[in-house]
Parts: C-alpha cells; structure tokens; sequence
C-alpha cells in the first residue's frame, strides 16, 4: 500500500468538555446563545463558525469525522465514507451526515445521531493506526462501500484508489492484487457484488467524472474504451480520457472547475486554461476521426451520454452488461 499518511483537516474542532473549562455552562448553552463564534455539528461538538464557512464540503466531513472521533473515550476505526474522506478517496454526491464506525459482531449495530456503526467486525489486519486515527486500510475501505454504497461513488473510490498517475515510478494507493486477496480471505454480506464491481475497476480514470462515465458508457451498452490514450501532435504528448480504437473515437468529460479553480488549471486565468483546453482539443482533432466533449450533467445521464456517444459514431450493444446490473 503506497499511503502512510491521512488527510487530517487543518480545522481543530472545540469540544463542549474543553469549552467548559474556559466558560463555565457554556456547553449547556444553545448554540445562539454562546456568542463565542463557534458552530454546533452535533453534542459535545463546535467549530469556529468562520473557518468552518471557509471550507469546502469534503473538507467539511473530513473536519467532522476526525472531531467526533476526539469525542470518543476510546478511538473507534473510522471505516466507509469516513476512512474514504481521511484517505482522500472520493465519492459521487454528497457526504454522509454521520461516521461511520466498525464495532465488533456482538455489540450490535445501534447507531447515535451522527455516528453510524457498523457490527461487521473489526480484523486488526484491516485497520491502520496514522497520526492518531484508526482508520480502515485503503483496501479494506474500497471493499466496504463496494458493498454498501451506490454503484457510482464505489466505482470512483475504487478508481481513485487504484489510479496510477503518470510518472517514472509511479504507484498506486492499492494495487487490486491487494483488494483481491483481502476480498479472497473475508466471508461477508455483498461478497459478489464487490467481486464485480472490483473487477470493473480500473487503474487509469483520473477523476470521478471519468469514474462516472465509465459506469454509464457500460450502462448504456457502449464497448468499454482505453483510458488515457496517448498520442503526440508536432512533439506534444496528449492524453485522452476515453478512445475507441474501432471508431477512431476520443471523448473527454470535464467538469467547470476545470476552467475556474486555479488550483485545476495550473494557476491560470479562466480565459487562459479556455484557450489552452482550445489548441489541445485542436491539435488532437487533427491526428483522429471523431472528438466529442461532456460535461458532468451528461456524465451523471446513462440517457444524455448514450446519444452523444451515438453522435460520436459509436453503435451501442443491444443489452446491459451483466455485472453492472445494480442501480446507480
């Protein structure tokens, strides 16, 4: 496993237990009462209200998950969407409003309000001690939302886990031989589900948009394409997201954010990442038959994807693969 470190968010969280030493009774105050700045998630949990609104919702469940985990006595193993959050995996959709914990067989799975236990047992091998969390392994983590969550947001976490970024030397967070012998040696609920969705899993989308994509172009009846083709224009390299040898097809999904955040376009101007995005697209158009571009909303659309695949050239299968067969 390529990780030894999790994504601890940079916000400290205030506990009620800390906060009565400094302001006596101020934890039995509600929230609009206290005038102290602080935001409320849940009991025995505040935040600083203004670098609370500065946060991103990733970052927000991230914040939440390592604050309620200091509310416990004894450190719980953060698992599902929680050990995702703190590993940097993503979902498609928004972030529970709970964590998600792993509690032995017998203790049952009764759940608080904002905390989520799961009653599937808690193998020492699977958890990992980092920083002062106990967190699900990356392996472990990709397992237990092929079980559980919806098929999109467990394919990008599985995608994600298993990308190999281009580069010398480069490595995954996982490698499936991993996830496999993990599946391999555990007896539990959804087994085959994430025996297929695993095996659907690939090393080379870069994002949960092409995660998505991936899933739908599947749904749709659609030939599973190469990801991150390569190809080079006047001794340029470029990479595509999807091609389809047979058509000649490329395809590339992005997202807005793509063009506004600085950060997603290596500190440029919007105007500037349009017109660069604009002499890729052109230099690739030149060395292929067909190019089409997609945005997230027809990601998300098996409907709206699959016609502009048609648009494309490209001529669906007449049935829906069978290891995809779960609703999204």
């Amino acid at each position: 496993m390529n990780a030894d470190r999790l994504l601890i968010p940079a916000i400290d969280p205030v506990l009620t237990s800390e906060l009565n030493h400094v302001i006596p009774g101020a934890g039995r105050l509600p929230a609009a009462a206290q005038g102290n700045g602080l935001i409320r998630l849940r009991r025995g949990l505040r935040f600083p209200d203004g670098e609370w609104a500065a946060l991103t919702p990733t970052e927000r469940y991230r914040a939440f998950v390592a604050g309620v985990t200091q509310t416990f006595k004894k450190r719980p193993v953060l698992s599902h969407y929680s050990a995702a959050a703190l590993w940097g995996l993503p979902i498609i959709g928004p972030w529970p409003r709970e964590v998600h914990i792993l509690v032995p067989h017998a203790s049952g799975g009764r759940s608080d309000p904002g905390i989520r236990r799961h009653a599937i047992g808690v193998p020492e091998a699977d958890v990992v001690d980092i920083d002062g969390f106990l967190v699900t392994s990356i392996a472990r983590t990709v397992l237990d939302l092929a079980t559980t969550a919806p098929m999109l947001t467990a394919i990008a976490a599985a995608d994600a886990a298993l990308w190999v970024p281009r580069g010398r030397g480069a490595l995954p967070l996982v490698a499936k031989s991993e996830i496999w012998q993990l599946w391999s040696t555990r007896e539990f609920r959804g087994k085959r589900r994430a025996q297929e969705l695993i095996q659907f899993a690939d090393t080379g989308a870069e994002s949960p948009l092409e995660s998505a994509s991936r899933v739908n172009i599947a749904l749709a009846g659609f030939p599973q394409p190469v990801l991150q083709h390569r190809i080079e224009v006047d001794g340029r390299e470029y990479w595509g997201d999807f091609y389809w040898p047979g058509a000649d097809a490329w395809g590339e999904v992005d997202g807005l954010v793509k063009y506004v955040d600085p950060n997603d376009s290596d500190g440029v101007a919007a105007a500037e990442a349009v017109y660069r995005e604009k002499l890729r697209e052109d230099a690739v158009r030149r060395r292929v038959t067909r190019f089409a571009r997609w945005d997230r909303g027809i990601a998300m659309s098996r409907t709206r994807l699959r016609r502009r695949l048609i648009e494309l050239g490209l001529e669906p299968r007449n049935h829906e693969p069978r290891h995809l067969r779960w609703p999204l």
